[in-house]
C-alpha cells in the first residue's frame, strides 16, 4: 500500500530518492514522513541522507490503529522482513527500555508509521539494526522521558510523522513551519504550545518531541529543516497533508 512489494523495484525507487537528497549533516536524530512513497518518499530520503551512521536506528511512530491501548510499545522479539530482506531488531536495547514502555510486538501489526521507514534504513545503513517503538500516549512528559532514556544509548533516532492533515496547502505550510520554528531551537515545550495554538493535526507530535528531547540530551544545538512538501505536489488537490524532513545537529 505504501511502497513497492517487489524488491528490485523498491531498491530502484529508493536509489532515485537518495540521488536527489544531498548529505549536509551527520545528525543524531531527525524527523521523516510516513505516507506512500509516491507522496513523501523524496522528503523522507533527505532525513536519512543526513543521519550519522550508528549500529542501531530507533524508529518512533504514532499509533493509528489503537492497538497500543495508550502505551509505549517496544518491538523486542524477532526481526522485520521487507522486500529488501530481513532487518535485524536490536533486542538488547529493547530489553533495557522497560522503564519507559512495554515490550509488545503484537501492537505493531497493521501499523504503517514505523514500517515505511525500515526500507530507508536498509538502503542507507545496510548493517544497522532497527528498534521499532510505537507511542500510544504522546503526552509531553512521556516524550521527554523516552527521549532522555534513549540518550543513554549510542543510537540515532528517527521520528516518523506527517504534519498537517487535509487542510488547504497555504494553511498546511504556514502551520507546519510555525511548529518547526520551535523545533529549530529544540524547544519541546514551545513545540507543544505551538501545536495546541494552531490545533496542528500532525499525527506524531510525541515521536517528534521524543527525537528533539533525545537530541538535546545528546548535545545537539539546533534543528535544521531540510525539505518541506505536501501531498498536493503529487495530487494537485487543494487540500493536502504536510511532510517535513528535518534533523537535529
Amino acid at each position: 500500500m505504501f511502497y513497492p512489494g517487489d524488491g528490485a523495484e523498491l531498491d530502484s525507487q529508493l536509489k532515485q530518492f537518495f540521488s536527489k537528497a544531498e548529505q549536509r549533516h551527520k545528525a543524531i536524530a531527525g524527523v521523516a514522513p510516513h505516507a506512500g512513497y509516491q507522496y513523501s518518499g523524496q522528503t523522507a530520503a533527505w532525513t536519512y541522507a543526513n543521519l550519522a551512521e550508528k549500529g542501531t536506528v530507533v524508529i518512533i511512530g504514532p499509533d493509528h490503529t489503537g492497538a497500543s491501548l495508550g502505551e509505549t510499545c517496544i518491538y523486542f522479539d524477532g526481526n522485520w522482513m521487507t522486500p529488501l530482506g530481513e532487518a535485524e531488531v536490536d533486542h538488547a536495547t529493547a530489553e533495557m527500555l522497560r522503564e519507559v514502555g512495554q515490550l509488545n510486538n503484537s501492537a505493531h501489526t497493521g501499523e504503517h508509521s514505523v514500517e515505511v521507514q525500515v526500507p530507508f534504513v536498509q538502503k542507507k545503513f545496510p548493517k544497522a539494526k532497527v528498534l521499532p517503538i510505537m507511542m500510544g500516549d504522546q503526552n509531553k512528559d512521556v516524550a521527554i522521558a523516552l527521549g532522555k532514556k534513549l540518550a543513554e544509548f549510542d543510537v540515532v533516532v528517527v521520528a516518523s510523522s506527517d504534519f498537517s492533515h487535509y487542510v488547504p496547502v497555504e494553511k498546511a505550510e504556514e502551520d507546519d513551519l510555525y511548529a518547526v520554528g520551535a523545533l529549530k531551537r529544540l524547544d519541546v515545550e514551545e513545540f507543544y504550545e505551538r501545536a495546541i495554538e494552531r490545533q496542528l493535526s500532525a499525527c506524531g507530535i510525541g515521536p517528534i518531541a521524543t527525537a528533539a528531547a533525545f537530541a538535546k540530551e545528546k548535545g545537539a544545538k539546533k534543528g535544521v529543516l531540510l525539505d518541506y512538501s505536501t501531498s498536493a505536489d503529487a495530487t494537485g488537490q487543494e487540500e493536502c497533508v504536510g511532510y517535513v524532513s528535518m534533523v537535529f545537529v
